[in-house]
C-alpha cells in the first residue's frame, strides 16, 4: 500500500525567525484497482484445447491468486520467474472460484498432463490432489505452498 505524508513535520526554517515554517501531511493512498483483461469465450475454449493437446508435456502450476489474502497473486510474477529459472518452462492456470482447482487438475490429468503443481493454501493443495485422484490418471502432484496455514506441509514434512 502506498503512503503519503500525513501529520505535521517542519520543513524549512531555523526556528530563529528566518524562513517561514511549512508543514507536510502524510495520507494513505488507495491502491489502484486494475481490471483484468476481458477475453472472448471462443479464445478461452481455444486456449483450453491448445493446452490439452499441445502442452501436456509441460508441468502445470495451478495458482490460487487469492490465497494468503491475495499475497499469492501479488507474489506470482516473482515466483514464476524463480520457477522458470530453476526448472524451465511450465504452463499456468489461475483459479477463479472454489472447486476450480479440482476441475483444472482433473481435466489436465485426464488429458495426459504428467505433473500438476498446486500453488496456494491448504484448500488449493487439497483441490488439486482430489482432482488428480478423481482423474484416475498416472499424474504426479507437486506442492508450492503459499497460504497462511501450511497444514499439509507440517504434517508431511514436519515444522
Amino acid at each position: 500500500m502506498a503512503t503519503r505524508r500525513r501529520g505535521k513535520k517542519s520543513v524549512g526554517g531555523d526556528g530563529g525567525g528566518g524562513a517561514p515554517r511549512r508543514t507536510a501531511r502524510f495520507e494513505k493512498a488507495e491502491p489502484e484497482k486494475v481490471e483484468p483483461e476481458k477475453v472472448e469465450p471462443e479464445k478461452i475454449e481455444l486456449t483450453k484445447r491448445h493446452l490439452r493437446s499441445h502442452d501436456s508435456s509441460l508441468p502445470l502450476v495451478v495458482v490460487n491468486p487469492t490465497s494468503a489474502n491475495g499475497a499469492t497473486g501479488r507474489a506470482w510474477p516473482r515466483m514464476a520467474s524463480e520457477l522458470r529459472s530453476h526448472f524451465g518452462a511450465f504452463a499456468v492456470a489461475f483459479t477463479e472460484r472454489a472447486g476450480h482447482a479440482r476441475e483444472i487438475a482433473e481435466r489436465e490429468a485426464r488429458a495426459g498432463r504428467r505433473l500438476l503443481i498446486a500453488c496456494g493454501g491448504d484448500g488449493t493443495i487439497s483441490e488439486v490432489a482430489n482432482g488428480v485422484l478423481a482423474s484416475g490418471a498416472d499424474a504426479e502432484l507437486g506442492l508450492l505452498p503459499s497460504g497462511t496455514g501450511g497444514e499439509p506441509i507440517r504434517i508431511h514434512f514436519g515444522p
